[in-house]
């Protein structure tokens, strides 16, 4: 089995009370790029590696990109 198989999906209070933090706290380590998450409605969700890299202090990403989450205004398809 995969650790994509077995790696499970948080929600950001599951997240913050996993890291023992404030919900404010966590949601400023995303905003900053120390954390990966998507966000899913109001909330974010974050996988469990992605806390374990963050805990073991890890601050390479496994690919290239930007971690940080982007908040893009809504738009169409036309509009792109």
């Amino acid at each position: 089995m995969s650790l994509i198989e077995r790696d499970s999906i948080l929600t950001t209070h599951e997240a913050s009370e996993y890291l023992r933090i404030s919900k404010p706290t966590f949601l400023k380590l995303i905003r900053v790029g120390r954390l990966r998450a998507i966000k899913a409605g109001k909330g974010y969700r974050i996988l469990q590696s992605e806390l374990y890299r963050f805990l073991n202090g890890k601050t390479e990403f496994d690919a290239d990109q930007d971690c940080r989450v982007k908040i893009l205004p809504d738009r169409t398809i036309e509009d792109l």
